[in-house]
């Protein structure tokens, strides 16, 4: 009997923990936020946690008994029905993915779940599911996602009437049903307004519903007042009391009522401190109410609007200053080509006369003088050339060519002038080349005098000739003061100076160079530097060989 008792205890207490046990882990289940599902091998909920109710609204009763793909979003159910037909041919396997389940208010809430198929297991006999809530992290994904897609908007285009048409289409209806934005002139009057609906044919009614509230000076909110304060308003439920501040004026009670708002954002375009606009989003959805997320979000967006509209106002501003100085400088190098051209022609007239009286004091004073005036000719015509460049006014002769005689010739013209330097060429081409032969002559002698002009201690200047098949490279190599490696990208800038305490001993504009490589540039050639600090440099470009290869006899 004792044995029996024994046994009748041991199995009461088994019973009494199983029992325990089951009591704690339902427990668990329904104070959990997650939700706990159990499917039959159909799609009908036989189990559903307590915690249904705060995630969707529903009584877990409510939900038993029901299909769950009834609840799912129709852009969604083809996945999950995917999902539930691999799970069926695969017992215990689990499956995950991100869908959205419609809450019993009728709003959409994105969830992430796990199915597990415990079909055959005869304690469970069901598809098991378990979802937790992630609609808040999806919206702030949602965010991320419209902002990098604004940002890549704002730097495609400096049209801006374009680019924040393309925004408000992109933010509706993702963050709104329909959306304003509105720039203004020097004097805070409102120049231009974008405005896109969730249905095109309301975007009249969002257009007159401004011009009723811009000139109402008692407005309590809209565009007018971000314009007036600058600071962001956020109206999460539009009440009735908010309606009836605009009862005063029919007109505008009529059309906020036509385009039945229900939540509402605004902020201001601010760009140093200014307001040069505003936008506004407006929801009339019941379920999309704005919070201060969403305000943040709309903050940022105008912020990046702001900050790119300034940048293309500067950039207008400085490609009008660099315009008008272009013109200048070519108005003003064309004005002096002419008393310089006299100056030099009576330079050369007295000259000769006082070579003919044999005062050679005189002579060589007006010798100098010829010289200065051939170099400041030579600076003109320099300033000519970079503001046709820049205007696009450079024609460019089109002939074949031998780089050979050319090459000579300039080296015999640079040679003349210079008594320091021995100008040494190595190599040779024997094709012809196509193109401008005195615009590479001209390149030719500015890197020649460069090289000259940075290489006071030495007494040889190389130019190297290295034939390719495709194209020809011409190096101008000197022994000079070299060139440091942080200036060596920006050397052929439009007046860039290598700003050195060694370098200032050398006069220039900076503009050399730049001439060179556009010519260059626009033969089809390349141009780049090879210079070491102390070591001297090495100045190349190539220029493509013509297609009809016939060797320079």
């Amino acid at each position: 009997m004792s044995t029996h008792a024994e046994e009748d205890g041991l199995h009461l207490i088994k019973q009494e923990t199983s029992n325990s046990e089951e009591r704690r882990f339902r427990a668990l289940i329904e104070h959990s936020s997650d939700v706990i599902m159990l499917n039959n091998a159909k799609g009908i909920v036989t189990y559903v946690s307590s915690s249904i109710t705060s995630n969707l609204g529903y009584m877990p009763a409510e939900f038993i008994g029901q299909v769950f793909l009834d609840f799912v979003h129709p852009d969604d159910v083809p996945i999950l029905q995917d999902i539930a037909h691999e799970l069926q041919w695969n017992g215990d396997k689990s499956l995950s993915t991100e869908y959205r389940l419609r809450r019993k208010d009728g709003a959409w809430r994105w969830f992430e779940g796990t199915g597990t198929n415990l079909l055959h297991d005869p304690d469970v006999n069901a598809f098991v599911g378990n979802f937790r809530a992630i609609t808040v992290r999806k919206a702030a994904e949602e965010r991320l996602h419209l902002l990098n897609a604004v940002s890549i908007l704002l730097v495609s285009s400096l049209d801006h009437e374009i680019t924040l048409q393309q925004i408000a289409q992109l933010l509706v209806p993702a963050q709104a049903d329909y959306c304003r934005i509105a720039l203004v002139d020097d004097h805070q009057q409102v120049k231009e307004i974008t405005v896109n609906h969730v249905d095109p044919e309301k975007n009249a009614l969002v257009q007159a519903l401004y011009e009723q509230y811009k000139d109402r000076s008692s407005s309590t909110h809209g565009l007018q007042k971000l314009l007036t304060t600058g600071q962001p308003e956020l109206i999460s439920i539009v009440s009735q009391d908010v309606l009836e501040t605009t009862r005063d004026n029919p007109t505008l009670f009529a059309l906020v009522g036509t385009l039945s708002l229900r939540s509402y954002m605004g902020v201001p375009l601010i760009a140093r401190g200014k307001t040069i606009g505003a936008m506004t989003f407006s929801s009339i959805q019941p379920h999309r109410h704005y919070t201060n997320d969403d305000l943040l979000f709309a903050q940022e967006v105008a912020r990046r609007i702001a900050l790119a509209l300034d940048n293309v106002h500067l950039y207008k501003e400085a490609q009008n200053a660099i315009r008008l100085r272009d013109e200048f400088i070519a108005t003003a190098s064309h004005e002096l080509r002419t008393p310089i051209t006299s100056l030099k022609m009576y330079t050369q007239v007295l000259q000769k006369r006082f070579a003919r009286q044999g005062d050679e004091s005189m002579n060589r004073s007006l010798m100098k003088m010829d010289a200065q005036i051939g170099k400041l000719t030579l600076l003109i015509e320099d300033l000519l050339d970079v503001s046709k460049l820049e205007l696009g006014k450079v024609a460019f002769r089109q002939e074949a060519f031998n780089l050979n005689e050319v090459i000579a010739e300039i080296v015999e013209h640079v040679q003349s002038i210079s008594t320091r330097h021995t100008i040494h060429i190595e190599g040779k081409s024997t094709l012809p080349l196509w193109g401008d032969k005195e615009r590479i002559g001209q390149v030719l002698t500015n890197l020649l005098i460069n090289a000259i002009k940075y290489s006071p201690h030495a007494d040889t200047v190389l130019v190297h000739i290295v034939q390719e098949q495709a194209m020809v490279i011409v190096k101008v190599q000197d022994f000079g003061i070299g060139i440091a490696k942080e200036h060596q990208q920006q050397i052929f800038e439009r007046f860039y100076r290598v700003n050195d305490p060694e370098e200032k001993t050398y006069p220039g504009l900076g503009i050399g160079l730049h001439i060179a490589y556009e010519i260059i540039m626009r033969h089809g050639g390349t141009m780049y530097v090879e210079s070491e600090k102390g070591k001297g440099s090495s100045f190349c470009f190539t220029l493509p060989y013509t297609s009809d290869k016939t060797e320079i006899a």
